[in-house]
């Protein structure tokens, strides 16, 4: 079954610009093409006006962490992440769509709550002790906040993907949010950057936030 489930995976993911060449695909890029089957209606988590912030996370060089420290203590230490993680967003009324290993897809009916939480999340894992054999954990967090639109709609796709591509190009420890999440939610930014996202025509303008 997870022979099988990797194999969905990765034809859906083919399907939406991304290659399979590599071996290991990205947590993010896993998140995103299971929610992209699975299609959980985000409708429920949108604000009156029918906008939904999509927050995506991973642990950076997460397979070669695990590569290291093993099984078991890799699992350990996802637990810890685990946690870290879903209290920021409990706190911040964010809700876990989907996670799988160390990749989260959240929502948020409120983009300054979702960049909140990015920030917390960011910030509780810069000071966690979670030993000396793992060293510091960086996390990269993408953001993008578009409409929840009636099912069948391929801008459900689009938002979903697109947010997941932002988180692709963020860097561990850095928070980047889409142009659109950057009009909704106030806070302090870096220098924006062009960048092309797998699947999406043209550049796309990101925004690293400050935390």
């Amino acid at each position: 079954m997870v022979r099988l489930q990797q194999e969905v995976l990765t034809t859906k993911l083919e399907l939406q610009g991304v290659s399979s060449g590599a071996s290991i695909m990205a947590s993010i890029d896993i998140v995103a093409a299971g929610v992209s089957i699975e299609r959980p209606d985000l409708s429920r988590h949108a604000a009156a006006d029918g906008m939904v912030t999509v927050l995506f996370s991973d642990i950076e060089g997460y397979t070669g962490l695990n590569e290291r420290l093993g099984d078991e203590r890799s699992q350990d230490l996802l637990r810890t992440h685990d946690t870290l993680v879903r209290d920021a967003v409990t706190a911040r009324g964010g809700t876990v769509v989907k996670s799988a290993g160390d990749g989260y897809m959240i929502v948020f009916p409120d983009a300054g709550e979702a960049l909140s939480c990015a920030i917390a999340i960011q910030r509780v894992h810069a000071v966690h002790d979670f030993g000396l054999d793992a060293g510091q954990i960086r996390v990269r967090i993408g953001l993008h906040a578009g409409a929840v639109i009636r099912e069948g709609d391929d801008f459900f796709g689009r938002t979903v993907i697109l947010a997941s591509r932002v988180a692709a190009q963020a860097n561990g420890g850095e928070v980047l949010v889409s142009d659109a999440l950057r009009t909704q939610a106030r806070g302090e930014f870096g220098p924006a950057r062009e960048v092309e996202l797998k699947g999406m025509s043209g550049s796309h303008r990101v925004h690293p936030a400050r935390w």
